[in-house]
């Protein structure tokens, strides 16, 4: 910091600079300055000269930032905020000094850190995007093509990808080189029926957590039986609607440990936010999939 004597007596001027050797002793950082240094911190003004008040005023006024510190010779008053004796102005000049410079630099710090604030407000802010959901993938097995294409199709409009296997053998070839996140098996077909491959897949240490879901004519019962002892997930009767085949697979995924429903992209049959036309208003509103009964027996 910068410190001016508006003081004409060489003693008085002695006496400051002795004090300033001192504070930078300790550690701090002063510097001398003629009075006409208008970026002067501290001036240290002699009270009892008018002529030395004077100048210090005329300072002040260039450089309203400027903080003076009286030096008076009379110690029957009390001594004002920076005020010190005259007979005792090594002393005291010392810890006045120090308390300027100290708010000071608090000062300058907070009007330091408010700018670097700011500075940091105006800068643009990268965009960051959300990570991409996953695109689930199923595997439809059923010998029958029309059924096929119809889970393709109910399947896309979830927002799903979707292989498909004409019998149970070309089902576990897929699996053998492919990864699923859900099963849908027909019952009736040639060579092994949908029990025998869900129990087969079920059996498997390395996708007996896929979900396999039987979708089939044959609801008695019995047959609900046999597809809980085959292990199957959810057991669905056709005809089968739009909102009970996605609620059903939806709970299905759900139960698979670890796996997130929020990270993965599926389109609710039932969510019609956004959409204008009457003809968009559900997923399943066109071709094979009328609203209604999505996948009938063949």
């Amino acid at each position: 910091m910068k410190i001016a004597i508006f003081c004409r007596q060489a003693h008085f001027a002695r006496l400051v600079s002795t004090v300033v050797i001192r504070l930078n002793q300790t550690g701090k950082a002063f510097d001398l300055v003629p009075t006409s240094d208008t970026t002067a911190d501290i001036g240290i003004v002699d009270a009892a000269d008018p002529a030395d008040c004077a100048m210090a005023a005329h300072a002040l006024a260039a450089q309203p930032g400027l903080k003076l510190v009286n030096v008076v010779g009379f110690a029957d008053q009390a001594l004002g905020v920076n005020e010190v004796l005259r007979s005792n102005v090594v002393i005291g000049l010392m810890p006045t000094i120090k308390k300027i410079a100290d708010a000071k630099a608090a000062t300058d710090l907070v009007a330091q850190l408010a700018a670097k604030d700011a500075a940091l407000a105006a800068m643009p802010r990268p965009t960051v995007n959300a990570p991409a959901k996953r695109v689930l993938k199923a595997l439809a097995v059923d010998d029958s093509p029309t059924i096929r294409a119809q889970l393709q199709n109910i399947l896309g409009r979830i927002g799903m990808e979707c292989d498909i296997a004409e019998s149970a053998i070309a089902a576990l070839k897929k699996l053998e080189t492919n990864f699923y996140d859900i099963m849908y098996v027909d019952v009736v077909m040639p060579e092994m029926n949908g029990y025998e491959l869900t129990r087969m897949v079920k059996r498997d240490r390395a996708r007996k957590a896929m979900p396999v879901i039987i979708l089939t004519s044959q609801s008695s019962p019995f047959d609900r039986a046999r597809g809980a002892l085959a292990g199957c997930d959810t057991y669905l009767s056709k005809p089968v609607d739009a909102q009970r085949f996605f609620d059903a697979t939806v709970k299905a995924l759900s139960k698979v440990s670890g796996h997130d429903m929020g990270a993965v992209h599926m389109v609710d049959p039932a969510d019609t936010s956004g959409v204008s036309s009457p003809a968009a208003q559900s997923p399943f509103s066109s071709g094979a999939m009328q609203t209604g009964n999505i996948l009938r027996s063949v």
